[in-house]
């Protein structure tokens, strides 16, 4: 599937720069030749991802869209050493 995606930062499940978000997804399908993302849409679905990680502190979360499809996936910033960061899974400590 061809598509493409945006990055977004949500804090306490507020999402930051939305319009700037909004517009470069629409300069991207544009540039890609895809049908124009729907702005409403778009909204909806950032928001409702947000809303879903209101109780985090901070949440990256990355809007995929393809011709058909929009979506939000979303990763909690992990803490700690760099060595517990690797590949998503924790060593135990020495």
């Amino acid at each position: 599937m061809t598509g493409l995606f945006e990055t977004m930062l949500a804090v306490r499940g507020q999402v930051f720069q939305i319009d700037e978000h909004f517009a470069r997804m629409h300069a991207s399908a544009e540039a890609l030749g895809f049908p124009p993302p729907d702005e409403r849409r778009f909204r909806a679905v950032v928001a409702r991802a947000a809303a879903k990680v209101a109780s985090l502190d901070e949440m990256a979360m990355r809007c995929v869209y393809a011709p058909h499809r929009v979506g939000v996936r979303g990763r909690a910033p992990r803490f700690g050493p760099p060595e517990q960061k690797r590949a998503g899974k924790r060593r135990p400590p020495n």
